[in-house]
Parts: structure tokens; C-alpha cells; sequence
């Protein structure tokens, strides 16, 4: 009987992650000191429909054919600096831990975005 199992790697499903979450708050307006602009976000439609499902695409869920990725199961996680190796190295995991882990990466680049607009930093 064979399985199929979804491989993903984890320093570039980690580093989009974090892009994806300063791309969203770069250059954005500070509402107030001490306000944090990101965790409202979370209530949002676009966090919902848009950032979320994309998130769990990249942890290896499933789709069931909306386009929202609700289908976890096992990963083929490669880890950081085993992806040259052949074969890879793999640890077997649920796609459910590891989106938690790809949601903490997305939070650092919106956080990293904020701190730079609060600062008056430019870029990346």
C-alpha cells in the first residue's frame, strides 16, 4: 500500500511565511503608541480567507476543492540546512503543528514590519 505525503521545506516555507507578514504592515501608519495593529488582524476577513488558507498550504494541508486547505494529515518536514542532502532527511509530522509554527513565523514579519514603521525605518 502506498501514501502519499506532502514534503515541505522548512527555512523556505518559513521565510515566506515571515515575508508574507511584513509585507502586510510595511510602510503602514501607526494608529497610537502602544496600540498593536496585528492582533485585530486576526478577527479579519482577509486574515480568514486570504492569509490563513495560504498559511496552511504551506504547512501541507489538503485542499477539499473551496480553496481554504482544511485537510491536515502527515508532512515530510525537511529541516533547516538538510535540503541540498540526497536523499533528504525528513521528520514525519502533522501539518497541524507545524502551521502553528508557520503562523509564529508570519507574526515575526508583521511585527518586524510594525517596529520599522514605529521607528521610521525603510525597507527590509
Amino acid at each position: 500500500m502506498t501514501q502519499d505525503i506532502v514534503v515541505v521545506e522548512e527555512a523556505r516555507s518559513k521565510d515566506e511565511a515571515e515575508a508574507m507578514g511584513f509585507r502586510r504592515f510595511e510602510g503602514m501608519e501607526i494608529p497610537a503608541p502602544h496600540v498593536d495593529p496585528v492582533e485585530p488582524f486576526h478577527d479579519s476577513a482577509q486574515w480568514a480567507n486570504h492569509v490563513l488558507p495560504t498559511l496552511r498550504c504551506m504547512a501541507g494541508y489538503r485542499d477539499s476543492g473551496h480553496g481554504t486547505w482544511q485537510i491536515g494529515g502527515g508532512i515530510a518536514l525537511i529541516e533547516d540546512g538538510e535540503e541540498s542532502d540526497q536523499p533528504a532527511d525528513a521528520v514525519k509530522m502533522q501539518a497541524g503543528n507545524y502551521l502553528g509554527e508557520l503562523v509564529d513565523a508570519w507574526h515575526q514579519g508583521a511585527y518586524r514590519a510594525v517596529e520599522q514603521a514605529g521607528s521610521g525605518e525603510e525597507g527590509r
